[in-house]
């Protein structure tokens, strides 16, 4: 992730940490929550004892690198004075002493002048050649600057890293005649992202003690958040069942980007399979030209930029996850909960294989109701109209599925085994074993399950589990490796003796994601922190690869259990010719040296800053281009290895609606120009002649 886009999450929260409340019955309240707040994570988090001799630290560490991940505004001198009480947080807490939040007021406005100060004097793209080295992140606390000079040349090579990028890395190499007006943009759009944050301080009040609070769940692992619905209530549904939509809902993320936060099961961005939980969204085209620029707008702005009229049909450019910047056009549409949000295609070619994509494992009731609507029970009936064209394979497509509903990785485990146990969990302290309740299966054919390093949580689940039975093959590059499962618990209020008594109205209105599971395969071992290895290995083009389960440095530790789960597992699938031949392809089609230029464009890119030699941005250039070049490539060639259909029952539907039809189109093109799509149709057809 490049220096700037980590930079906006320290704005977004630098911004609202000024609006702290200076009043002491404030800081009492602070106090009372964050006591709460501990005891609820120290009874219910899997692994609260690894806090436990350091919990001042680990907090302090989480808050101030959320606040402050690059280095852009503390220095070591500040934590030997406004910052000093991070040191003792556990006292301060114990003391009802968190009036220290309110106290940085005076100090961050002070600050906020000051940054404001060093923006203004860089007047000139050659006033930046006196900074000689880029800026990196910080690993520690320790690395920040040690002095407010410091703290300037950290700005300054922030800036200079930042132009570097944008003329030479940048969708189109600027010319040196343009790059003075390249650089006064950049300042102004500086600037622009202070005064976004600012307008975000004056909406909430309180959003320095809610990011304190979060900092604090975070402190025990990354997937453990805090959540008050004054914030989430404003992220803005932009889906409903009563009106026309794109089918996403968006948040602003820990950088202050606006990001996607959910996807309608069903929906355009759903089906389209471009578009995922934690995509960035940059900006929009609309279908009469006008663009919108989304990188210094607020939450509200884009919400209303999206629901007009006029944004029936856009072209969305979006980050992802992955750092791969594409284009996505999506057309409004209304979508009702009796459709089925899971579609199935029928890739025709050698053989009749069948496709499902699954971006989420959705739920509206965790498997509470059976009445309710999953995406088990959504790709059971697609199934069904798949097994009628005669399939002779299916594909299940869990690219970039971050996980969701356990109970419907559960249930769709059984939809493919026959009867057995499917997940060891063990949650507070007790191991279970979670079988398939129903006796029998929907689908006992070749079967391939798609993923690559944003397959996480219930995808890696289900991966692995019908890897240990030899069920499937698994396609693709190794998995996330989160093995741990969160549970959504209100705190509400608490209640005390005397003056205690309800002391605060904030838990009223909270929730929070607390880790309390674990994940095992059935023989005891557990993928957290490594993933799950693929039976078939095709390498993932996209720069995910600092984005794993184990990089992060709160990550919750890998433990086995003595557990020899007995289960009968089916005929072991002869791999070692589908291998040979999935090898062959990959170096015949160029995708192996495409993977080598990929891994080269990432370290390259890590070396970037280093004395600032334009050779370098230069060298970085010529890879995207060569990567860029050969992915068209591949895309260009094999367009007959299949053409995709609907089935029978979806081409009715699609006859009598022309919009839905137009969709379905650009759908079927999208699944046969995919480069894993069209892979993983050649290795299981080479599973089927193996088997034949």
């Amino acid at each position: 992730m490049s220096v700037c886009r980590k930079f906006i999450g320290f704005l977004l929260l630098f911004g609202c940490w000024l609006s702290v409340l200076t009043v002491q019955a404030q800081s009492d309240h602070d106090c009372s929550t964050a006591q709460i707040l501990r005891e609820v994570l120290d009874k219910r988090h899997i692994e609260p004892e690894s806090l436990a001799d350091q919990w001042s630290e680990s907090v302090a560490t989480s808050f101030v690198l959320r606040l402050d991940p690059i280095g852009l505004l503390f220095t070591k001198e500040d934590f030997n004075g406004p910052l000093s009480q991070l040191k003792e947080l556990e006292a301060v807490i114990q003391e009802d002493a968190c009036g220290f939040l309110s106290n940085f007021n005076v100090f961050l406005t002070n600050r906020l002048s000051e940054i404001d100060s060093i923006l203004n004097a860089f007047e000139s793209v050659e006033g930046l050649a006196s900074y000689e080295q880029g800026i990196r992140n910080p690993v520690s606390l320790e690395t920040y600057a040690g002095s407010a000079e410091e703290l300037k040349q950290r700005w300054g090579s922030y800036i200079r890293m930042t132009f570097m990028e944008n003329i030479y890395l940048g969708p189109v190499q600027i010319d040196e005649a343009d790059q003075p007006a390249e650089f006064t943009r950049l300042l102004e759009q500086e600037h622009c992202k202070l005064q976004k944050k600012q307008a975000l301080l004056d909406e909430d009040a309180n959003f320095v003690s809610k990011a304190f609070f979060n900092a604090m769940a975070m402190a025990y692992d990354q997937h453990t958040r805090y959540y008050h619905f004054d914030f989430t209530d404003i992220l803005s549904a932009f889906f409903s069942e009563s009106d026309e939509s794109y089918g996403f809902k968006l948040t602003e993320n820990e950088q202050g980007e606006i990001a996607v936060s959910k996807l309608l099961p069903g929906g355009p961005a759903w089906r389209s399979n471009q578009i995922h939980v934690g995509d960035v969204l940059l900006k929009m085209t609309l279908s009469d030209d006008t663009e919108l620029d989304f990188n210094c707008t607020t939450l509200y702005e884009v919400s209303r930029s999206i629901s007009k009229k006029a944004a029936k049909k856009a072209k969305l450019t979006i980050l992802t996850t992955s750092n791969e910047l594409k284009t996505v056009d999506l057309t409004k549409e209304k979508v009702t909960s009796d459709e089925n949000a899971v579609r199935g295609y029928v890739l025709k070619g050698d053989k009749n294989i069948g496709y499902i994509s699954l971006p989420d494992f959705y739920s509206t009731d965790d498997g509470e109701d059976e009445d309710e609507r999953g995406c088990a029970r959504d790709v059971a009936r697609e199934l069904i109209k798949l097994k009628r064209e005669k399939i002779e394979g299916l594909i299940v497509d869990l690219r970039n599925n971050g996980g969701g509903s356990l109970w419907e990785a559960v249930e769709l485990l059984g939809i493919f085994i026959e009867e057995g146990p499917l997940t060891l969990i063990k949650r507070n302290e007790q191991v279970r074993l979670l079988r398939d309740q129903n006796r029998g299966a929907i689908y006992l054919g070749p079967l391939v399950i798609l993923v690559n390093g944003q397959s996480a949580s219930a995808s890696e689940l289900v991966a692995s589990t019908l890897k240990d039975y030899n069920r499937a093959l698994i396609v693709g590059d190794t998995t996330y490796g989160k093995a741990v499962g969160q549970l959504y618990q209100k705190i509400g209020s608490k209640t005390g003796d005397g003056d205690q008594d309800n002391p605060t109205s904030e838990l009223e209105r909270a929730l929070m994601k607390i880790t309390t599971t674990r994940l095992y395969r059935l023989k005891g071992d557990s993928y957290q922190g490594r993933g799950v290895v693929p039976d078939v290995y095709v390498p993932d083009l996209l720069d995910g690869e600092d984005d794993r389960e184990d990089l992060d440095p709160v990550s919750v530790t890998r433990q086995l259990i003595d557990r020899d789960t007995y289960f009968k597992p089916y005929p072991e699938i002869s791999l070692s010719q589908v291998r040979s031949d999935n090898q062959t392809r990959l170096e015949a089609n160029g995708f192996s040296r495409l993977k080598l230029i990929s891994d080269s464009l990432r370290i390259s890119r890590q070396l970037l800053g280093a004395g600032f030699n334009v050779s370098d941005f230069l060298r970085v250039r010529r890879l995207q281009e060569q990567k860029e070049q050969g992915l068209e490539k591949l895309r260009s060639e094999n367009l007959r290895l299949f053409k995709a259909e609907n089935h029978e029952f979806d081409k009715t539907l699609i006859s009598i609606d022309s919009k839905k039809n137009a969709i379905e189109a650009m759908t079927l093109k999208n699944l046969e120009n995919n480069l894993y799509i069209r892979n993983a149709y050649a290795v299981i057809t080479d599973l089927i002649r193996t088997t034949d």
